[in-house]
C-alpha cells in the first residue's frame, strides 16, 4: 500500500513540475513573440540584427528547458490514462509549434 501511495505521490509531483515548467516556457515564448514582433517596425538593420543574436542567445538558454519539459511530459505519458495523456500531448504540441514559429519569425529578419 505504501508504494502505491509514493507512486502516487511521485506521478503527482512529476504532474506539478510539468504544468510550472510548461506555464514557465509559455510565458518566456509570449515575451519572445512579443520582442520578435515589434521590431518589424524597425527598419534598421542594425537593431534586427542585435536583437536576433539576443534573441538567439536566450532561446539557447531556454532549449534546455523544452527538452527537460519534453521528458517529463514523455514520462507522464507513459503513467498516465489516455484523458491525460492527450492534454500532456496538446501542450506539448502547442510549445514545439511556438517554438517552430518563433524560430520562422527569427529567419524571416
Amino acid at each position: 500500500v505504501s508504494l502505491r501511495k509514493q507512486e502516487i505521490a511521485d506521478r503527482l509531483n512529476a504532474w506539478i513540475i510539468f504544468n510550472e515548467k510548461n506555464k514557465e516556457l509559455c510565458e518566456w515564448l509570449t515575451q519572445m513573440e512579443n520582442k520578435v514582433a515589434h521590431t518589424s517596425d524597425l527598419n534598421i538593420e542594425e537593431m534586427v540584427e542585435k536583437l536576433k543574436k539576443d534573441c538567439m542567445e536566450e532561446i539557447n538558454l531556454f532549449s534546455e528547458n523544452k527538452t527537460h519539459l519534453k521528458q517529463l511530459g514523455e514520462q507522464l505519458i507513459t503513467a498516465s490514462n489516455k484523458t491525460k495523456e492527450t492534454e500532456i500531448n496538446d501542450k506539448l504540441k502547442d510549445v514545439n509549434d511556438r517554438w517552430q514559429h518563433l524560430f520562422d519569425h527569427i529567419e524571416a529578419r
